[in-house]
């Protein structure tokens, strides 16, 4: 029968026969109609090609790449980035922005995971997955003596970019993790946790530098909108700053950003537009029948079934807040109303929307935090008045330190909620997750500041050591 590629790719990565992920990339190109009986039959080489080998052609290792994202990206039964399994999805049921609908969520929305059956489970194997693919790219790159320069630079620092990117919700969601950065399946199958501090300082921290100073300012056009550029990484690089409390350098990565005139705040029914402008990067999701696999998730059109807005978050918006009539829609259920994420607004059919990964409105609040922080005072209220003002909101009153650092956390949720774990990451990170989740959540524990590692890899690689608290 016919084989389609995603079964393949999975088959080559779980098989521990095949050490090197260059030979798997090279046979998943090849073997488009094996079936996966025959594929199972076959046996590793005694001798597998080295990456300067298997990538003999720039379209060889670019194909690598695509299909990253073309499974990770756009397969929305797999994907982690967007739709019901996504990473916005999950860390807004585990913290306080949706109601819970689906009983599957139930643990997940009650902070009751079970370590054995966690739904979490499945970012610890997607990403390391990716990661893993992603090493062999760098080594191919690094390696490929018949690969033009050009291309293996700017493959090598894409790839670097999303190698990054992984490890940066690695660390916020589980704490201590594996840094893996080689194919070496020796290396991988005794490999230790690391910090947090230190995978942002051996991988995060290098790789978005690297990608940072050695991208284009130019999009990639063979695939629109779906390759990030130096402004994506230094919209990253920006967070991450912001994370490690380095104030200074995520000012100065987001005016970057801010001062380029590349991008604007767009009026609010333009942000997630491909033509709104303040998209840094972003990726198209359209596959015929669905614009966006977030307007498909949170829209309810009649009866829900999936997740709502927790009544706190709406609460939580300042009255004339025109976000609330703008990116919340309601319908009536049970005799009351019932709210939904409405920032991606067509459910079917065609749509210039496009899924943010990052945009300017967020680079202003970082900024402004980051001011706050240095106490400057007036530049952090300038930039948190241009993310009021643009909702229809007056400037801030906030004028003292303590009040605009609680302002920008109030802001970011207002600006950002369900948008990539950002509530979830913020009450983490400003150590407010314990007083707001504890007051809402019975079941809410200390310990559930991280989630559970797969009790699998534990069995796999002995030297990962403890689970983590609580589980």
């Amino acid at each position: 029968m016919k084989k389609d590629s995603k079964c393949v790719l999975d088959m080559l990565l779980k098989n521990k026969k095949l050490i090197k992920t260059e030979y798997i990339l090279l046979v998943f190109v090849a073997l488009q109609l094996t079936s996966c009986e025959e594929f199972l039959e076959l046996e590793a080489p005694e001798t597998l090609l080295a990456g300067e080998n298997v990538y003999s052609s720039d379209t060889e290792i670019e194909s690598a790449l695509i299909g990253i994202y073309s499974e990770f990206f756009r397969v929305a039964s797999t994907s982690v980035i967007s739709g019901r399994g996504s990473i916005s999805a999950f860390c807004g049921l585990y913290a306080d922005e949706f109601n819970n609908f689906n009983s599957d969520n139930q643990d997940l929305f009650e902070n009751s995971l079970n370590a054995d059956t966690a739904p979490t489970n499945r970012f610890w194997s997607v990403y390391y997955r990716y990661i893993y693919v992603l090493n062999a790219i760098i080594e191919g790159a690094e390696q490929g003596n018949s690969l033009s320069r050009d291309v293996a630079a700017r493959i090598g620092t894409e790839a670097r970019f999303l190698r990054a990117y992984f490890y940066f919700y690695l660390a916020n969601l589980y704490g201590a993790v594996p840094a893996v950065t080689t194919t070496d399946y020796r290396t991988n199958a005794v490999i230790a946790r690391s910090s947090v501090s230190e995978i942002y300082n051996t991988i995060i921290l290098p790789d978005l530098i690297f990608a940072r100073d050695n991208f284009s300012d130019e999009y990639v056009n063979d695939i629109p909108q779906i390759r990030p550029n130096k402004a994506a990484a230094s919209a990253l690089l920006a967070k991450v700053y912001l994370y490690l409390e380095n104030w200074s350098a995520a000012e100065a990565e987001s005016s970057t950003l801010i001062s380029s005139g590349l991008f604007r705040l767009a009026p609010l029914n333009d942000v997630f537009l491909i033509d709104g402008n303040e998209l840094i990067w972003h990726i198209d999701e359209r596959d015929g029948v669905l614009p966006t696999f977030e307007g498909w998730t949170y829209i309810i059109g009649s009866i829900p079934t999936f997740v709502s807005l927790s009544d706190d978050l709406i609460a939580g918006f300042e009255e004339d807040d025109n976000r609330l009539d703008q990116w919340v829609g309601s319908i009536e259920f049970n005799g009351a109303p019932v709210y939904f994420p409405f920032k991606y607004k067509t459910r079917f059919g065609d749509s210039d929307e496009r899924l943010a990964m990052f945009r300017l409105g967020e680079q202003y609040l970082i900024r402004a935090e980051a001011r706050a922080q240095q106490n400057n005072i007036a530049g952090a209220q300038a930039d948190l008045n241009m993310i009021r003002n643009r909702a229809g909101l007056p400037n801030t009153m906030a004028n003292d330190q303590n009040t605009l650092l609680e302002a920008i956390f109030n802001e970011r949720r207002a600006e950002l909620f369900t948008e990539f774990g950002n509530r979830w990451f913020d009450m983490k990170r400003t150590g407010r997750a314990d007083a707001i989740l504890g007051a809402i959540k019975p079941l809410w524990d200390d310990t559930d500041i991280l989630w559970p590692v797969p009790p699998s890899e534990f069995q796999r690689n002995p030297g990962l050591g403890e689970q983590n608290p609580g589980y």
